[in-house]
């Protein structure tokens, strides 16, 4: 499945293979973008990918790739339930943001 919308001025493109998404599920999406609009309300576009395989230690996976004017940012992870999965790319995500700025407020002084 393959979802293309606009989202508040942004791009979203979910991908899915052999997931079905349910309201549940959709909805960790929706709070995961609003997040991290808090912390860059500047985001042009999403991909999201989540995948489920055969196997048994990890059969979820969720790889989420953010655009951003000046760099991009990606974060990948595996488990077994996908509101963990979809929490540890959040944090993975909010790092990397918290990471550039001070690296641009270190240069800018």
């Amino acid at each position: 499945m393959n979802v293309e919308r606009n989202y508040g001025g942004m791009k979203l493109d979910i991908q899915t293979t052999e997931v079905k998404t349910n309201d549940y599920l959709e909805q960790k999406i929706h709070n995961l973008i609003k997040k991290l609009q808090i912390f860059r309300p500047d985001i042009s576009w999403m991909d999201i990918y989540l995948k489920s395989n055969d196997d048994a230690a990890r059969p979820r996976t969720v790889v989420v790739r953010l655009g951003i004017p000046g760099g991009d940012f990606h974060a990948t992870d595996t488990g077994e339930r996908w509101k963990m999965i979809l929490k540890n790319v959040e944090k993975r995500l909010i790092r990397q943001i918290e990471k550039k700025r001070t690296l641009l407020l270190k240069m800018a002084s």
